[in-house]
C-alpha cells in the first residue's frame, strides 16, 4: 500500500474513532455546563463555591484509590485484546475491582475520621457537603475501571455513555425536581447528595454495558493473574495520576483555604469555560489510548508517528476557535451563572493561554503511559506538581484567584515541554501539530 493510500485509511480510521466520541463529549459538555448554570444561580457564589470545594477533594481523593488501575486496564485489556489472552483479561478486571474498592472505601472512610476529629478548625460551610461527597469516592473509582476496561476494549462510545449522558441527565432531573416539589431552596450539600444519587444510578447503568461486552469478548475464559506484575506497572501510573490530580486541583484546593468559598466559586466557574478549549483533546484520548498501546507493541513507530501528528492537528483546529471565543465573549458568558462571576473575566482569559498550549501539544501524557514509560511521566509531573503548589502559595495572597490562574497556566505549560521533549526521547516520536507525516 502506498504512502498516501495508508495516510487516507488512518484518517478515516482516527475519523470515525474520534467523531463518536467527540459528540458525546459535547453534549455532556452541554449538559454540564446546563446543570453548573442552574446550581450556581441556585447556590450563589459561595454555595457554589463550597460544592466545588467538596468535588475537588473528591477528585483528588479517587486518584489514589485507583492504584493506577485505570490507566494500566486501558493499555493492558487492549495488549489482551490484541492476543486474544481473555483469561488474563478477566483477571486483571476481577483483581482491579476488589483492589480499587476495598482502598477507596477505606480512604474514604480514613477522611471522614479526619474531618471529624478536626472538624472545628474546618469552615462550616465546606465540611457538610465534604461528608457527603466522601460516598462517591468508591463509586467513582468502581466508574472509572469500568470506563478504562471499556476503552481498552475500543468499546469508547458505549464506555462513556453513563457518566455523560445518565448521569449529568439524572442529576439535572433529580436537582430541578427537589427544588421545585421537594426542598425548595436548595443548599451545597442538597446539590451534592443529589450528584451521589445521580452517581449511583449511573454506575448501574455502565455496569451492565460493561457485562454484555465481556460476554462477548472473553465468553467462559477462566481468570488468570499476573498481580505482582500488574502491581508493579499500576504504582507509577498512580504515581503520576496523583501528581495529576494535584496539579489539576491544588489551585482550587488552595484557593479555598486562603480566600474563602465565594473566591473558589468565581474562579471554578472559569476553570470549567477554559477547559472546554481541551474538551476535543480528551474526546481523542478516550480514542487513541488502546492504538497507541498496539501500535508500540508492534514497534510501528512510522505508524504511531502518523496517528499522534494527525490526531494532534485535529485537536488544535478545533481548540483555536474556542480560544478566540471565549477570550472575546468571556464576559458574557461567566454573566449566564450570574452578575458576580463577571469578575472571573482575567482569570478565565489567563487559564485559556495555558489549555491552548495543552491542546497544541496533544496526548504526550498519554503517549509515555501508553508505551510503558509511566515512571518517566510521574517523575515530570511531580516537578511541575512542587512548582505549581509553591507558585500559588506566593501568588495566591498576593493576587488572588487571578494568581491562582497564572499558577495553574505556567504550571501546566512546564507540564507540557517537560513530557514532549520524554516522548521525543524515549519513543522517538514527534508529539505536536507540527510534526512531519511522513
Amino acid at each position: 500500500m502506498s504512502f498516501q493510500a495508508q495516510l487516507t485509511l488512518l484518517k478515516s480510521q482516527l475519523v470515525r474513532a474520534i467523531t463518536g466520541s467527540a459528540a458525546l463529549s459535547l453534549t455532556a459538555t452541554g449538559l454540564g455546563f446546563l446543570t453548573s448554570v442552574v446550581l450556581a444561580r441556585a447556590l450563589g457564589a459561595g454555595g457554589y463555591g463550597a460544592y466545588a470545594y467538596a468535588f475537588a477533594w473528591v477528585n483528588v481523593l479517587c486518584i489514589p484509590a485507583q492504584l493506577g488501575f485505570d490507566k494500566l486496564l486501558v493499555r493492558e485489556v487492549a495488549i489482551y485484546q490484541g492476543r486474544k489472552q481473555w483469561g488474563y483479561l478477566r483477571g486483571l478486571l476481577r483483581s482491579a475491582n476488589w483492589v480499587c474498592f476495598i482502598t477507596a472505601s477505606l480512604l474514604a472512610g480514613s477522611v471522614f475520621g479526619i474531618t471529624l476529629w478536626f472538624r472545628d478548625a474546618i469552615n462550616p460551610e465546606f465540611i457538610l457537603p465534604l461528608w457527603i461527597a466522601l460516598l462517591l469516592v468508591p463509586i467513582t473509582v468502581l466508574t472509572r475501571v469500568r470506563q478504562a476496561t471499556m476503552f481498552g476494549l475500543r468499546r469508547v462510545i458505549q464506555g462513556q455513555i453513563s457518566e455523560n449522558l445518565v448521569r449529568p441527565l439524572c442529576f439535572l432531573m433529580f436537582m430541578l425536581g427537589a427544588s421545585q416539589w421537594w426542598i425548595g431552596e436548595i443548599a451545597a450539600r442538597d446539590a451534592v447528595a443529589i450528584n451521589v444519587f445521580a452517581a449511583i444510578i449511573a454506575f448501574c447503568v455502565g455496569a451492565m454495558i460493561l457485562l454484555r461486552a465481556l460476554a462477548v469478548h472473553t465468553g467462559q475464559a477462566a481468570p488468570a493473574y499476573q498481580l505482582k506484575n500488574w502491581l508493579g506497572s499500576a504504582f507509577p501510573m498512580m504515581l503520576l495520576a496523583s501528581l495529576q490530580a494535584i496539579n489539576a486541583h491544588v489551585d482550587v484546593l488552595m484557593l479555598g483555604a486562603m480566600k474563602g468559598e465565594e473566591v473558589v466559586g468565581i474562579y471554578y466557574v472559569a476553570l470549567r469555560y477554559a477547559a472546554l478549549i481541551s474538551f476535543i483533546l480528551i474526546a481523542v484520548n478516550s480514542s487513541l489510548g488502546p492504538r497507541i498501546a498496539q501500535l508500540y507493541d508492534r514497534q510501528d513507530l512510522i505508524g504511531l508517528q502518523r496517528l499522534v501528528t494527525m490526531s494532534s492537528r485535529a485537536i488544535l483546529v478545533i481548540a483555536v476557535p474556542i480560544l478566540a471565543i471565549l477570550v472575546m465573549f468571556g464576559e458574557w458568558f461567566l454573566s449566564l451563572f450570574g452578575e458576580e462571576f463577571v469578575t472571573g473575566h482575567t482569570v478565565l482569559t489567563i487559564l485559556c493561554l495555558g489549555q491552548i498550549v495543552n491542546s497544541a501539544m496533544g496526548s504526550i501524557g498519554l503517549i509515555l503511559t501508553m508505551t510503558g514509560n509511566e515512571g518517566l511521566a510521574a517523575r515530570g509531573a511531580g516537578m511541575t506538581a512542587v512548582m505549581n503548589i509553591a507558585l500559588n502559595a506566593v501568588l495566591i495572597p498576593r493576587y488572588g484567584m487571578e494568581g491562582a490562574a497564572m499558577s495553574s497556566a505556567l504550571a501546566l505549560i512546564s507540564w507540557n515541554l517537560i513530557f514532549a521533549y520524554w516522548v521525543y526521547r524515549r519513543v522517538g516520536i514527534v508529539p505536536s501539530a507540527v510534526a512531519k507525516l511522513s
